[in-house]
């Protein structure tokens, strides 16, 4: 938990600096998009490989390892004087919270009891919860008193303490790795078997409203459109991740007994529909009430981690979250690019109606994958 706190709470940072970042380095909704989609990008390359790392080396080496990326990574986008080092920082940054959160995730699920997974991943996204909560309103504070780098560089503090708190009390997993002569090879990186590549695919959908919302639509039409403070939208955004803590946390046992479907897709529908209202936003108070709507939602995203590892063997879960996350990492890539153009182009209110297609889509597909979590595996053989 505490390392994907600190994952979450760099990934999230970037939201209240938006508009000073365009301010000083004069750059348009497009490259902001470019931006945000570095962290994306370092994600893209990293995954695949180090799913695979995940499945045959110890975690303690990979969490230390991404810790030590994401402070490089930070400092030198803090202290970038142009706008390529600003994107060269966020693309470092970005490999090591791959690195470690997917370590962490991996760690979890492996140990974790099969009747209640869905609970404890469903705390692991609480805990990406907690730093995407944190993050915005302390980056901004800071970044209104300070200005942004300092803003900024206030996101290592959170890496440092998880290294501190894993090196004194995560056990080493006892769970066994496999030892294959073949370690470099393409299947030792992906794992997306049947049904397991429409879960993904899935996943692709739902990031256009959940990113697209929390990264670029939110944050950019708050201090644009609304010519709100940093601070404000920062705190705005906290409120927002604060709803989806508690509700990721039930939303993972509520999984545990009636299904992860059956969460998934009322969560994922109603993200999109709150993506449209606030587009419609005139106000400071209807702004931040919608973006608070928008955490009722967050039971969708524990549901996409439990039903990857539903349908992994324990052997290849760190592979298969890899390829989960690589393939989710493209929509988080092409999310801010499509919608910063979008927005340049249509407008705030057209682009989220898009956010809403994206959401019934994933939902579709939800339905299409089916449940196969270990509860509801249990049902369907009774009943048969």
């Amino acid at each position: 938990m505490a390392i994907t706190i600190a994952t979450a709470f760099g990934n999230g940072a970037l939201a209240p600096l938006l508009g000073e970042i365009s301010s000083e380095f004069g750059v348009s909704f497009t490259a902001l998009g470019a931006l945000i989609s570095a962290f994306g990008i370092a994600r893209l390359i990293i995954d695949l490989p180090a799913g695979g790392l995940i499945d045959r080396l110890p975690s303690h080496p990979l969490f230390y390892t991404g810790a030590l990326l994401v402070i490089t990574g930070v400092s030198v986008s803090a202290l970038a004087p142009i706008y390529p080092l600003l994107f060269a920082g966020r693309i470092i940054e970005g490999s090591g919270a791959s690195v470690a959160g997917a370590a962490a995730q991996a760690y979890v699920a492996r140990e974790a009891p099969e009747e209640s997974r869905g609970q404890m991943l469903g705390t692991i996204s609480a805990a990406q919860m907690v730093g995407g909560f944190l993050s915005p309103a302390i980056v901004g504070l800071v970044a209104s008193l300070a200005g942004w780098r300092f803003g900024l560089l206030a996101t290592v503090v959170p890496s440092l303490l998880a290294v501190a708190l894993v090196k004194l009390y995560v056990k080493h997993g006892h769970g066994k790795r496999p030892r294959s002569n073949n370690i470099f090879g393409l299947r030792g990186f992906i794992y997306t078997p049947g049904r397991l590549a429409i879960v993904n695919l899935m996943t692709v959908a739902l990031t256009f409203p959940i990113f697209g919302f929390k990264a670029v639509l939110y944050p950019v039409y708050g201090t644009q459109e609304l010519q709100l403070e940093p601070a404000l939208v920062g705190l705005a955004i906290s409120i927002s991740t604060l709803m989806r803590f508690p509700v990721a946390i039930a939303a993972g046992a509520l999984s545990d007994r009636f299904g992860r479907v059956r969460v998934y897709v009322p969560s994922a529908i109603f993200m999109g529909l709150v993506s449209v209202l606030v587009s419609q936003a005139g106000d400071v108070a209807t702004y931040v009430l919608f973006g608070l709507a928008f955490g009722l939602g967050g039971g969708a995203v524990p549901m996409v981690t439990s039903m990857v590892v539903d349908r992994s063997p324990r052997d290849r879960v760190g592979v298969a979250l890899g390829t989960h996350a690589f393939i989710r990492d493209i929509g988080v890539v092409i999310t801010p690019l499509l919608l910063g153009l979008s927005i340049d182009g249509i407008g705030y209110g057209a682009s989220a109606f898009g956010l809403l297609g994206f959401a019934c889509l994933s939902a579709a597909l939800a339905v299409v994958a089916g449940d196969a979590s270990p509860n509801h595996r249990s049902t369907q053989s009774q009943t048969t």
